[in-house]
């Protein structure tokens, strides 16, 4: 491992982004339209952008990737789960969560996020009596 990617890892470490070592980033596009059950996320301000929050985030059975988006509907939702996780003092591995590539009616594309507890059934499935 090279001194570069050490001092990466360190930093992710303390702040709090530790969740990220050993990974690289993963391809956002590929999670469109799957539900994918999440491990970990965080809410990050950007080093680029003129620091616009972005959202962090792994996905269970994908060792080898994180995962990142600033699209500001998908922050927003994702910044709303997280006080609810924080209130109910639950984490993030019982949340799924449906990315789409929407246009607006300015015909600019954006992402959306669908979030679902993983405790209950699926939108159309029934629970188990």
């Amino acid at each position: 491992m090279s001194l570069k990617e050490r001092i990466k890892n360190a930093n992710r470490e303390s702040s709090g982004l530790g969740f990220l070592r050993g990974r690289e980033k993963g391809d956002f596009e590929k999670l469109i339209g799957q539900e994918v059950a999440l491990e970990n996320a965080a809410i990050v301000q950007s080093n680029y952008n003129d620091g616009a929050e972005n959202v962090i985030f792994t996905v269970r059975g994908d060792n080898r990737h994180y995962y990142r988006t600033s699209g500001n509907v998908v922050v927003n939702g994702f910044k709303e789960i997280a006080e609810g996780l924080e209130e109910e003092g639950l984490s993030w591995d019982i949340i799924g969560v449906t990315f789409s590539r929407v246009k607006s009616k300015n015909g600019r594309a954006y992402y959306t996020a669908r979030f679902r507890d993983l405790r209950s059934p699926a939108e159309g499935e029934e629970e188990a009596i």
